[in-house]
């Protein structure tokens, strides 16, 4: 039992270890997603007070800095009545913790797709772990960016979007992003899987018939080599009795 697992637990550690030297790329991003969406939750945190309004571009774009207990955009889909704000975040760690292990294993078995859908799920994971680590550190989540409606009042949607952070942007870009991926590319993906693998096989079997066939004449020549022996030792005992 125990060598059955150490057995499992080196295979799994040497495939994880050759995932990491392939994924280079993706933990670039992943890196730079979550420092971008940090450094920048920290400028607005150390410049700004909770409510101060910085306008970008009029009657679009502006810094509005606020703390955000819900998920992303401040949809908390109505816990926030049924379980308290407290809950409501401990609910959304663990969920967070979960999607990352399951957007993480995701990633690892497109490794073989191309670089577009593994960066898809490289800002997902970027974005959710930036504001995990709101969630962790302030119990909530600092927002900076606000989209205005360019100054008219849209019905159920207010003057402005919702306040979001780098984190969220990430999030959303990466969803989209996949979202084109399974519309325009997935199926090319899989058609070129599919057509390596089908190299790869051919290969495989015309090396296998090349050692099987490297067998079959060994063992003839061995064959050969044994009845001339064979033939050798006749002949001299014909000689010996002979004499």
């Amino acid at each position: 039992m125990s060598n059955k697992f150490l057995n499992f637990t080196k295979k799994v550690a040497t495939s994880v270890w050759t995932y990491l030297k392939h994924a280079r790329v993706e933990f670039i991003v992943i890196i730079l997603a979550v420092a971008v969406d940090l450094i920048t939750k920290g400028i607005i945190q150390s410049t700004m007070k909770v409510g101060e309004t910085v306008v970008l571009i009029p009657n679009f774009l502006e810094f509005y800095f606020t703390y955000n207990t819900a998920a992303a955009f401040s949809f908390d889909f109505g816990l926030g009545q049924a379980i308290g704000q407290e809950g409501v975040m401990v609910v959304f760690i663990v969920m967070t913790f979960l999607s990352l292990g399951l957007f993480g294993f995701i990633m690892y078995k497109l490794k073989n797709r191309r670089l577009w859908a593994r960066i898809c799920f490289a800002l997902i994971i970027g974005g959710a772990i930036g504001n995990l680590y709101d969630r962790m550190a302030f119990s909530m989540v600092r927002d900076f960016i606000r989209i205005v409606y360019f100054g008219l009042e849209i019905p159920n949607l207010g003057s402005s979007f919702a306040v979001f952070n780098i984190a969220d942007a990430c999030l959303v870009i990466g969803v989209i992003m996949f979202i084109v991926y399974v519309i325009f590319l997935e199926t090319k993906d899989k058609a070129r899987i599919k057509a390596k693998n089908e190299v790869k096989s051919s290969s495989e079997t015309a090396e296998e018939n090349s050692e099987n066939a490297v067998d079959v004449t060994s063992e003839l020549q061995s064959d050969i080599d044994e009845k001339s022996d064979n033939v050798s030792d006749i002949s001299v005992q014909n000689a010996g009795e002979n004499e």
